[in-house]
């Protein structure tokens, strides 16, 4: 990263065959360094880390078919397009985490279509 802040600079004068590796590996540093910081704090027992866990998958799933139906109907509209995207960005994940909350999690048939363990009832009575 230094080399190429200096490089923009212009105190270090780097030629194409050089300057696209260093690129690339500032690039992957940037990943080895955000996945370590991911592992540091992330990597604790916590009650919303484990919802997010538990519904990642579902929620890819589920999203393409809300972002596809949310965007066909505000698309016509004649709105500026960041008040589109905006719209379509918000209203899409408020929506797929509603389905996914009030839908997927509470059945044990869509926890099962969806690929997710079962739901762990209460304790059975002695």
């Amino acid at each position: 990263m230094v080399v190429l802040m200096l490089a923009t600079e212009g105190v270090i004068p780097l030629d194409g065959k050089v300057d696209r590796p260093i690129e690339v590996f500032n690039r992957w540093f940037w990943v080895i360094a955000f996945l370590g910081l991911g592992r540091l704090y992330l990597n604790r027992k916590h009650r919303f880390l484990q919802y997010v866990s538990e519904a990642a998958y579902p929620v890819y799933i589920l999203h393409f078919g809300v972002v596809a139906l949310i965007a066909y109907y505000l698309a016509v509209q004649d709105w500026p397009v960041e008040l589109k995207w905006l719209a379509i960005v918000s209203s899409s994940a408020a929506a797929t985490l509603a389905i996914y909350d009030l839908v997927v999690k509470r059945t044990s048939v869509t926890r099962f279509l969806f690929g997710m363990k079962p739901k762990k009832g209460p304790a059975p009575k002695a």
